[in-house]
């Protein structure tokens, strides 16, 4: 299941914390692990850096693409990773999508 919300008044260069969370019928609700997000700079601010990948699959080199990206995030060599194409060749089978979560 996707899930979008639209966030207003938010500040530029601002990292944010969130989770999202279902309830099952009242009976159970679930929340997924916290995430962060950072916005992008103000107007007129430096360039963003992007890195950039399309049609990963599920390979070893899709995760270590996916590592080196994650690494080049979290060490501020790029601001933001663009995904440019299919995430997985799931073929209908909703498992191998939901491995990424």
């Amino acid at each position: 299941v996707l899930h979008s919300v639209q966030l207003t008044q938010l500040e530029p260069a601002t990292e944010y914390e969130y989770r999202v969370r279902s309830a099952a019928g009242k009976v159970q609700e679930r929340s997924s692990r916290s995430l962060r997000f950072t916005t992008p700079p103000a107007a007129g601010s430096p360039a963003v850096r992007f890195g950039v990948v399309a049609d990963l699959g599920q390979t070893t080199n899709s995760s270590a693409t996916v590592a080196g990206l994650q690494q080049a995030a979290e060490d501020g060599s790029i601001d933001a990773i663009l995904l440019g194409g299919d995430l997985s060749y799931a073929d209908g089978d909703h498992r191998r999508w939901d491995s990424y979560a």
